[in-house]
């Protein structure tokens, strides 16, 4: 994972464990301010650290899983002080091939401490998201193939008593996504007649929004309701609670990722990518391989 500025040179990287799921097995913190990774492979090695992008560095481990066990998927909580991962089993020679053991759903504070398991042996978890103030964790269920087959919900106080939900139509584990404030999930959902958007509030998936024909996942905002994707070469804004579109701002075709202060927007296209500022219509091109997963401005 590649840290550097928004212009000129400099940065750092930070070595992670990639993942069915996640091409880091990482996950940027509310506010953009640090990062949450699994470091390390080897049976014994395997940490949970937090990074601050400020500070160059491996940052802080804050949790090590047992070593039978292997660390995969993170999401922070809406507050920014805890952090959902998911555990799974280790393969052991002569297993069947994508065979997956020994998983887990597992919260923990963002400076260490006792975990806690909320879930375990349903599947494959995929953390989504926590609500600390309403008390609620989620995360996907998937396997083979890669689809959301099941959606579960459960309290970070008191009993935890994991609420399972299946899927009733197909979506992929990462079209998945939560807002910045952990209200709101969306995804879009196949069919023989394409693709469609649909969202629905983190802690009640049966109440699920249905909204327009898609042919790629757009991104939450941070710091509103508002979810944008590129269409005609134009950043497209749909605010789910007021059901209002705006568009403006030009973007290469790819996929959005915003600021963390959701002031800008960019897009990555191969060795490049468009940052636009989204209040002016200005934007810029700088150079930087791979693909966006956000971005922060940081003060003097």
């Amino acid at each position: 994972m590649s840290v550097q500025p928004e212009t000129g040179h400099g940065g750092f990287e930070l070595f992670t464990q990639p993942w069915r799921f996640s091409a880091c097995s990482c996950a940027v913190s509310p506010d953009g301010t640090r990062v949450a990774y699994w470091a390390g492979s080897a049976p014994g090695t395997v940490e949970l650290r937090v990074v601050d992008l400020g500070s160059p560095g491996p940052g802080a481990a804050i949790y090590k899983p047992p070593a039978d066990r292997r660390g995969t998927a993170l999401a922070w909580s809406s507050d920014g002080n805890g952090i959902l991962f998911s555990l799974e089993g280790r393969p052991n020679p002569g297993d069947p091939v994508g065979g997956v053991t020994g998983t887990s759903l597992v919260a923990i504070v963002a400076t260490g401490g006792t975990a806690r398991t909320l879930a375990s042996g349903d599947g494959v978890y995929v953390p989504l998201g926590w609500d600390r103030a309403g008390g609620i964790a989620a995360a996907g269920l998937s396997g083979e193939g890669g689809y959301m087959t099941g959606y579960i919900t459960a309290r970070t106080n008191g009993d935890p008593a994991p609420r399972r939900t299946e899927m009733r139509d197909q979506t992929y584990m990462g079209q998945v996504q939560v807002s910045a404030d952990q209200r709101f999930v969306l995804a879009l959902f196949g069919s023989g007649q394409g693709s469609t958007l649909r969202w629905w509030r983190l802690a009640d998936p049966d109440a699920i929004v249905t909204g327009p024909r898609l042919e790629q996942t757009p991104t939450w905002r941070p710091q509103s309701s508002q979810i944008g994707w590129v269409e005609n070469g134009t950043l497209q804004l749909l605010d789910v609670e007021r059901g209002v579109l705006t568009s403006g701002g030009a973007l290469p075709p790819g996929r959005v990722a915003f600021r963390a202060d959701g002031t800008a927007a960019a897009v990555a296209g191969g060795p490049s990518y468009v940052l636009l500022n989204i209040a002016s219509g200005r934007s810029a091109e700088l150079v930087s391989f791979g693909y966006i997963v956000g971005s922060v401005r940081f003060g003097p």
